[in-house]
């Protein structure tokens, strides 16, 4: 976990990670473009936990 997500989770400040959009890339990938399709969307819906994929959907 980054320090800073650390240091945030240690005071019960909730911390949540965008999963498909990588807003702090946007200049490097030359604009906002959605990730994580194809084969890398099989690998995170893998990393979510089946309570909060229910919650989701």
């Amino acid at each position: 976990m980054l320090p800073q997500m650390e240091k945030l989770a240690a005071y019960s400040i909730p911390v949540m990670a965008p999963i498909g959009f990588t807003s702090q890339m946007e200049h490097q990938l030359s604009g906002f473009r959605v990730q994580g399709r194809g084969e890398d969307a099989q690998r995170l819906i893998e990393m979510v936990p089946g309570e909060v994929g229910r919650a989701i959907t």
